[in-house]
């Protein structure tokens, strides 16, 4: 085994249920066949895998390692080791098709198997597990199909040792968004396993009652998080598919929870095809996006005016994602952030404005920072989040009045949300109105600072003085946007890869400057540098208001090359796919 590997795996407390199941669910001789092939989409990320093939695994390595195995690198982050026990790496390297790609994904899974795949290591856990042995089936045929590949027979004894692993431990996974992704994952294996009719039925009763728990009326998630719905959905999708290639139902709550949830999925992607990334949520794989809807089988659905608390501005080639709801509180698993009225805005395929992201990836203290709401675009306030958070990454406390006003349907679609994170403070209510005229041009926007009762009053006087309350607006700009500021004029000039160009003005008394942020990037091993525009002032009376507005420079292109893979959004009004 890898350096460090009994420390690494107490990261996991692989317990000894599982050490014990995954022991006992030997021989390896005994083996297990597909009855049919699920090799029906490529999932990955190309870009991913040729970054694996060079060395650049996203374990915290420093630096690229070419010629290494991905065994060969100590993780010590618990997200990158589930990344790799999962064995995600075969939908990257699938995605590259090449020689050198699938050469390297057999030699890798034959590392696991002489090294873990007996029960050791940190691996064996059922959520893990799961993944690996519905990756290990969807990837058979291309991994034993070069004469320097795997063994057929050594797949399918691992097969089989995972399938009786699954068994011993069903009833150990958990509730939740992993434990409902846990059973698809083995209802899709079960489906395809010529052996599997026991797993897919006992993972499929255990799935049935819990999706109704997990998945509300609206098709949303409790975590907030779109990349946790786009997880959840995937997998009931890719195990909707294996059971349709197997000639088997669908259960009633199964396919309901995929109808549910295409909506807001939809809602929630932007122009190239990536997710909005609130809550601790990434980007997902566009790729994988759209193979999971085609593999639902829902071709139409009604896309909300307010998916999981989201609005979705999208006029012409622009689309605005806003925060319109409170951060989860309370919800076990979550990742909270305090992103209440942040947004996000794309032009076709080009992020423009963005949230810093997720920084789970990279150490306690960037997660912790990227929490804030000064990681994302929107206002804050006396230096301080709208927002706070405990250490297991639920919101202690959070806005306890959020309003919403969405005008969706009219020609300049615009949104008015209003928020008392503040309050409790300094006395400020935060109100922010977002208008994106008919031709997505001009995304004009008014913040508005205000103390309206005696007691927000009182708060305001006490916590600003004579200098008034200090606040700042960011506006966090997406890696692959030139930022140039005009001071003489107060303005900034963005310029977008595929040859757009934006201006940024304001009003209201603000200082104007470019500050350096970051753009963290759960795929990558190093946060990205970027940029972000900050209007910086002082709210010295009970109403202070802060216009600014993004517009299309004239005589530039309506249309940007897209330079990035996705279709850019329509003029899709609120109830229509």
């Amino acid at each position: 085994m890898p350096p460090r590997a009994d420390a690494i795996a107490n990261l996991y407390r692989v317990t000894w249920a599982d050490r014990l199941a995954a022991r006992l669910s030997g021989p390896m001789r005994r083996r297990v066949a597909l009855s049919v092939d699920p090799a029906w989409a490529v999932l990955g990320d190309p870009e991913r895998g040729r970054a694996l093939l060079a060395g650049r695994f996203g374990l915290g390595e420093a630096v690229a390692q070419p010629g290494r195995s991905i065994w060969d690198i100590t993780a010590d982050m618990p997200a990158a080791e589930a990344t790799r026990q999962s064995f995600a790496f075969l939908d990257d390297l699938a995605a590259v098709a090449s020689p050198a790609a699938q050469r390297a994904a057999a030699l890798w899974v034959g590392q696991w198997l002489t090294r873990q795949g007996n029960g050791r290591g940190p691996g064996w856990r059922p959520a893990l597990a799961a993944a690996r042995l519905e990756r290990l089936t969807r990837h058979q045929t291309w991994l034993t199909s070069r004469s320097d590949g795997l063994g057929r027979g050594r797949i399918e004894r691992a097969l089989a040792r995972h399938q009786r692993f699954a068994l011993r431990r069903l009833s150990a996974v958990s509730g939740g968004a992993d434990g409902a992704i846990c059973l698809a994952r083995l209802v899709a294996a079960g489906a395809v396993l010529s052996d599997g009719r026991e797993l897919q039925s006992r993972a499929q009763d255990a799935l049935e009652p819990l999706l109704p728990r997990l998945i509300g009326s609206d098709g949303a998630v409790d975590d907030r998080c779109p990349e946790t719905l786009a997880r959840v959905f995937s997998a009931l999708a890719f195990a909707a598919r294996g059971l349709d290639l197997a000639g088997q139902q669908i259960l009633p709550e199964h396919r309901a929870a995929l109808d549910r949830m295409a909506g807001p999925l939809r809602a929630l992607r932007l122009g190239d095809g990536t997710l909005a990334r609130f809550h601790g949520g990434g980007a997902g794989s566009p790729a994988g996006l759209d193979a999971a809807l085609a593999a639902a089988g829902v071709r139409s659905g009604l896309v909300p005016a307010h998916p999981m608390g989201f609005a979705r501005l999208a006029r012409g080639r622009s689309l605005v994602i806003a925060d319109l709801a409170p951060p989860p509180v309370g919800v076990p698993g979550s990742d909270a952030h305090a992103s209440t009225l942040a947004f996000e805005f794309c032009v076709g395929s080009h992020p423009l404005i963005v949230n810093c992201g997720s920084g789970a990836a990279f150490g306690p203290d960037w997660h912790n920072a990227a929490r804030k709401s000064a990681s994302h675009s929107t206002v804050i306030v006396d230096q301080e989040s709208s927002a706070r958070f405990a250490d297991t990454g639920a919101a202690l406390d959070g806005p306890g009045d959020v309003q919403a006003d969405l005008h969706l349907d009219r020609p300049d679609a615009h949104v008015v949300g209003a928020h008392n994170g503040y309050a409790a403070g300094c006395g400020v209510i935060h109100v922010r109105r977002l208008d994106l005229d008919a031709a997505g041009d001009h995304l004009r926007g008014e913040d508005l600072l205000s103390a309206l009762t005696t007691g927000e009053k009182s708060r305001f006087r006490q916590a600003g003085g004579p200098q008034g309350v200090p606040f700042v607006l960011r506006f966090h700009l997406h890696p692959d946007v030139d930022a140039h500021l005009d001071a003489a004029l107060g303005t900034v000039h963005l310029a977008l890869p595929g040859g757009g160009h934006w201006l940024f003005r304001h009003q209201g008394g603000v200082s104007l400057r470019l500050d350096a942020s970051v753009y963290l990037d759960n795929t990558r091993a190093e946060p990205r540098a970027c940029r972000q525009i900050v209007l910086e002032g002082r709210a010295r009376d009970y109403a202070t208001t802060v216009r600014w507005s993004l517009g299309r420079e004239a005589g530039t292109p309506s249309f940007p090359r897209d330079v990035v893979r996705g279709e850019a959004p329509d003029d899709t009004r609120p109830g229509q796919v």
